[in-house]
C-alpha cells in the first residue's frame, strides 16, 4: 500500500511516497482440560515473502523443544497466508499459559502471543455411603452428584 506525505516548507509544497507492507498475525488460542491435548494456531497474511523460519516461544520466552508432547507444522505459504499449528500434548497443560508464535519474514521476527486457558478437572473424593455412593467433581466450581440406590 502506497503512503503519501505532503509538507509545505517556506510556502513550497514537498510530497514523498512510502510503499509500506502491512503483514498481520491472528493468533487463535485453545482452552483444555487436565490430561487432554489442545493446539494453537497463528495466520499471517499480507507476507511480501514467504517465512523463512516459523517457530514458537513458551512463557518463559525459550524456543519449545518439539519433543516431550510437543509438535508443530506449517501449511504452503499462499498468496501472502500461511498457517502455523503447535500441538499441545496431554501431559504439558498444567495452568493457564501462552505461547508465542515467530515468523521470520526478510530478515524480521513478527510475533503474537496465543492464550491457553487451562480448566483443572480432578476428583475431590470418591467414599462409599451405606448404600449409595457420593462423587464430586470440580471443574472451577463444585458440582455434586449423587448417585442412589438401585
Amino acid at each position: 500500500k502506497s503512503y503519501t506525505c505532503e509538507f509545505t516548507v517556506n510556502g513550497k509544497v514537498i510530497t514523498e511516497t512510502a510503499v509500506a507492507n502491512i503483514l498481520s498475525i491472528a493468533p487463535i488460542g485453545a482452552t483444555t482440560d487436565t490430561g487432554s491435548a489442545a493446539t494453537v494456531t497463528c495466520i499471517i497474511t499480507n507476507s511480501p515473502a514467504v517465512p523463512t523460519n516459523v517457530f514458537w516461544k513458551d512463557s518463559s520466552g525459550d524456543t519449545v523443544v518439539l519433543s516431550n508432547g510437543f509438535s508443530k507444522s506449517e501449511n504452503s505459504f499462499n498468496g501472502g497466508t500461511q498457517e502455523a499449528k503447535l500441538v499441545l500434548g496431554t501431559s504439558t497443560i498444567h495452568s493457564d499459559t501462552y505461547y508465542v508464535c515467530v515468523f521470520v519474514v526478510e530478515g524480521t521476527a513478527y510475533e503474537a502471543t496465543v492464550s491457553v486457558d487451562h480448566i483443572p478437572i480432578y476428583n475431590i473424593a470418591t467414599r462409599p455411603r451405606s448404600a449409595s455412593v457420593t462423587l464430586a467433581i470440580a471443574v472451577g466450581i463444585n458440582i455434586m452428584i449423587v448417585l442412589g440406590q438401585h
